[in-house]
């Protein structure tokens, strides 16, 4: 409902000190900026640098992504020798339960 009534009215606060200065100084001083014969190597530099926060942000993102991958083949890694001593253990059990077997037999 677009309407609004006395109760809404009511509670609305009204900034009535509200010091326009500030703001019009900023304008003042971007009209200044944008009237310079340096505005444009200001623009030049500012995006030099946001093109220089990207690769950067860029480049932590790849030694981050190769760091997971090195984590990921250690992981690997160790369960591999856990299972390689694991196979080990249970080939020895095998051994042992065999050459009991054979003994007894003999």
């Amino acid at each position: 409902d677009d309407r609004y009534d006395d109760d809404d009215v009511d509670n609305t606060t009204v900034i009535s000190d509200f010091d326009a200065t500030a703001l019009v100084e900023g304008a003042k001083a971007l009209k200044e900026i944008d009237s310079s014969q340096n505005s444009k190597e200001v623009l030049r530099l500012a995006l030099q640098q946001e093109r220089r926060k990207e690769a950067e942000a860029k480049l932590r993102a790849q030694q981050m992504h190769r760091e997971n991958m090195q984590y990921k083949q250690q992981m690997l890694q160790q369960q591999h020798d856990l299972d390689m001593k694991r196979d080990e253990h249970q080939q020895e059990l095998w051994k042992d339960k065999m050459e009991r077997e054979a003994q007894q037999k003999a």
